[in-house]
């Protein structure tokens, strides 16, 4: 949400349209759009990467290793807890996909769940 004035409040409404557009990047594995989504500073803690500081490295050692072996991840927007202030928000939302197996192709449902500080 890099493009919102720090002076007004981020609504639940814009977060939860940010979390739909991240969610539609992952699924269709479009790296640059989603990269304009975060700050370049971004420090990121990720099933594969499990600490990746700036947006070079969280694209590099988590999206491009997750998503390619990723189908169907949605935001469960039902869960989505928000709070801020003055221009600056925290959401913490579960999510869901289907992995794909590397050997088998075969498909398994995984869940988890994401903080963001928007």
């Amino acid at each position: 949400m890099r493009d919102m004035p720090i002076s007004e409040p981020i609504s639940r409404e814009a977060i939860l349209g940010w979390l739909d557009n991240w969610a539609a990047c992952i699924r269709s594995g479009q790296f640059a759009d989603a990269s304009l989504m975060f700050d370049k500073g971004v420090l990121g803690f990720g099933t594969v990467a499990i600490e990746a500081k700036g947006l070079d490295c969280l694209v590099e050692q988590q999206w491009m290793k997750v998503w390619p072996k990723t189908e169907g991840f949605r935001f469960d927007n039902a869960s989505v807890e928000t709070w801020g202030a003055d221009g600056l928000a925290v959401a913490a939302v579960h999510w869901s996909s289907k992995g794909i197996d590397a050997r088998s192709g075969a498909l398994f449902s995984r869940q988890g769940r994401a903080t963001l500080v928007l």
